[in-house]
């Protein structure tokens, strides 16, 4: 659902006409999440440019997208190892629990 939600937002951004029907705002929870997110910026190179206007949808949006490169860089090195992404899941969490707190 992260990365319809993200599609929905950045699509119209990118030039994109094409409907997105959801009504939900969801953010990735855990590095399962992230990956279909950025497996769809990989798909849709055009969204890329953009992401930073997910910031203005949701507040974890916004610190996921804070700190996207970190956490696609951390994602990345985990995947080589072949690791589960402790540490990808560590920081996200973190990073939602700091949104959630503040909003």
């Amino acid at each position: 659902m992260s990365s319809m939600t993200m599609a929905k937002h950045l699509a119209p951004l990118a030039g994109i006409n094409r409907s997105i029907h959801t009504r939900e705002v969801n953010y990735p929870h855990d590095p399962g999440d992230l990956n279909r997110c950025l497996k769809l910026l990989a798909a849709v190179p055009e969204l890329r440019p953009h992401i930073k206007a997910m910031k203005a949808v949701h507040p974890v949006w916004a610190g996921l997208v804070a700190r996207w490169d970190e956490l696609e860089s951390t994602l990345a090195e985990e995947s080589k190892r072949g690791d589960r992404a402790p540490k990808t899941y560590d920081l996200m969490r973190s990073i939602i629990e700091e949104c959630e707190v503040k909003s």
